[in-house]
């Protein structure tokens, strides 16, 4: 193995155990979860979590994520996945790659205006 030197990025690529979340509680819980993992291994550059880790993958949360009013939706600047992560990245000096849902509001043609999307984010 080659020894690494101060300028070696080090990259961790999580699996974290979550519930499938259909509700605020659940996502929550998931996230408290992730921020447990994150801080069990310390010094690394980037943590990069599973692409739903904060609500799962299921049928029931899909269907629950493209209720018009879910409350799994996130914004990318101040949703729940942002508050957990960002403050957490400020501390520990790294970036946090999640995923999380939000809301698509650009019509691309009449039938894809205002759907649920994943989308990825650094902080």
């Amino acid at each position: 193995m080659a020894e690494s030197s101060p300028n070696d990025l080090r990259v961790l690529g999580l699996q974290v155990a979550n519930v499938d979340a259909t509700s605020k509680a659940d996502r929550d819980a998931n996230l408290a979860a992730a921020v447990v993992a994150i801080r069990a291994h310390p010094g690394h550059d980037v943590y990069v979590l599973p692409e739903m880790s904060a609500i799962g993958y299921s049928d029931e949360v899909m269907r629950a994520v493209a209720a018009p009013e879910s409350p799994l939706i996130e914004d990318a600047e101040t949703g729940p996945s942002f508050q957990a992560f960002a403050p957490l990245a400020r501390e520990l000096g790294c970036f946090i790659v999640f995923g999380f849902p939000r809301r698509d509001t650009r019509a691309v043609d009449e039938k894809s205006g205002d759907r649920p999307t994943i989308s990825q984010t650094v902080r």
